[in-house]
């Protein structure tokens, strides 16, 4: 019988490197990927649902502001004080301040994982703002913007407002430059201390301030009775 050639090693043919064998031996080669990119794609996960998760917050806090905002435009004429004027009282601001947890319902349950009062987890102000023009100014006239009244975190009373750029970060002491004018305007601020779920020891804490803006729907102004009712509001004093 003939005796053919010895069965050789798979993958080490004679003659062939120990070092090229072993590299073109593709066995395991799935488990070593799957090793490598596991890690890769578990952290794009986590990243996608903390911002995902920031946008819906983003997005929440902006429609409460804006419902706030539109709430308190909506005041009607108190008979007492003539056809265009409107009246607030505490009850009145405390009742929009809740409409937040309708519209921004995760405000609760951060406000459980954190152990601490909702009302320390959002931080939102509702004002009314005058504004002042030059005494005796029948046109072209420049307008000074003035809280009339605040509450909640509240504007500065007692110092008139200054513009800022549409595309800059709201401020309790600014007003966007493009809604100066004559007349009177509600003002929503909100302020939220977003903390990522699983990349805070990498991002940290961010800060979302939204602010909306509206003018009187029924009235041409609109003051804060104090003696309603105690709360967090008080009247500023405006320049006459």
């Amino acid at each position: 019988m003939t005796t053919g050639a010895p069965f050789a090693t798979r993958g080490a043919r004679p003659g062939r490197p120990i070092l090229c064998a072993w590299l073109s031996d593709r066995s395991g080669v799935a488990g070593l990927e799957i090793a490598f990119i596991l890690p890769i794609l578990l952290v794009l996960a986590l990243v996608g649902f903390d911002l995902a998760r920031y946008t819906i917050y983003v997005r929440k806090a902006h429609l409460a502001a804006a419902t706030m905002a539109d709430l308190l435009s909506r005041i009607d004429p108190d008979p007492s004080l003539g056809n265009n004027t409107g009246r607030l009282t505490w009850a009145n601001l405390d009742s929009v301040f809740r409409t937040q947890l309708v519209v921004f319902p995760e405000l609760m349950e951060e406000a459980q994982i954190r152990k601490e009062w909702v009302w320390n987890t959002v931080k939102a102000s509702l004002s009314g703002i005058q504004f002042k023009s030059q005494a005796g100014c029948q046109s072209n006239c420049t307008y000074t913007p003035y809280v009339a009244w605040t509450s909640g975190q509240g504007r500065p009373c007692g110092m008139p407002l200054t513009g800022a750029a549409t595309t800059a970060q709201p401020d309790p002491s600014t007003l966007p430059s493009d809604i100066f004018g004559p007349g009177f305007l509600v003002v929503a601020d909100l302020l939220f201390e977003y903390r990522p779920l699983f990349l805070r020891s990498v991002v940290g804490t961010v800060t979302i301030r939204r602010s909306f803006y509206a003018t009187p729907r029924y009235v041409s102004s609109i003051v804060y009775d104090p003696t309603a009712g105690a709360g967090n509001a008080r009247v500023c004093v405006v320049p006459a």
